[in-house]
């Protein structure tokens, strides 16, 4: 970067300002000028855009539950949000137990699930697993709890935006992920019941 009044050819001209550096021509030398402090406003619009954007990927980045009887980590993208709650209006139809609606897949009474034991597993590790309506609902309760606890964090870090006073307030605020990405296995709620007989597929059989 040139210094302050000094001189520059053409060529270096054209490649300064393509850069979108701060330069102005003074007494006919082109010259280096510090660009103007962000303002704090501003600052505190940007992390808010990036903190929404950190919480909309969360929604879709999976979650923990343990609708099986293992902590298990489950995908949360929008196909298969619809797809949860899809199974789970069908468990609450009168015949949920006697009409077989995955023909090939699973007997009458069950739904096909995949997960993989944790967050970091390869796509490879997946496997499914056959979900009855007990075990539906708990999948749901647990993919609503771990939607709340990124809501409540984002909640918390709006707020610290609105109240920070200084650009060191604002580059302090993080999203923190390991916070938002709470566990519903780890809240006491969810004691290991009896299982039953529950089929499972073998392997990591695709859908």
């Amino acid at each position: 970067i040139p210094t302050p009044q000094i001189d520059i050819t053409e060529h270096e001209h054209r490649y300064y300002f393509a850069k979108g550096q701060s330069y102005k021509i003074l007494d006919g030398v082109v010259t280096y000028v510090e660009p103007e402090p962000a303002s704090l406003e501003s600052l505190n619009a940007a992390l808010l855009e990036q903190l929404d954007k950190a919480a909309a990927d969360a929604y879709i980045g999976g979650f923990y539950s343990t609708a099986t009887g293992d902590r298990l980590w489950y995908d949360s993208d929008k196909d298969t949000q619809t797809l949860i709650d899809g199974i789970y209006t069908r468990t609450k139809e009168d015949d949920w137990t006697t009409k077989e609606r995955y023909p090939g897949l699973c007997p009458a009474g069950f739904a096909p699930m995949r997960a993989r034991p944790h967050k970091d597993s390869p796509d490879t590790a997946k496997q499914v697993y056959l979900l009855d309506a007990k075990k539906i609902k708990q999948l749901i309760d647990d993919l609503d709890l771990a939607f709340f606890y990124i809501k409540a964090r984002l909640w918390q870090l709006q707020a610290l935006v609105e109240a920070a006073e200084t650009p060191e307030d604002l580059a302090a605020i993080t999203w923190e992920e390991q916070l938002a990405e709470q566990d519903p296995a780890d809240d006491g709620k969810n004691e290991q019941p009896e299982e039953e007989n529950t089929p499972e597929t073998e392997g990591s059989q695709e859908l």
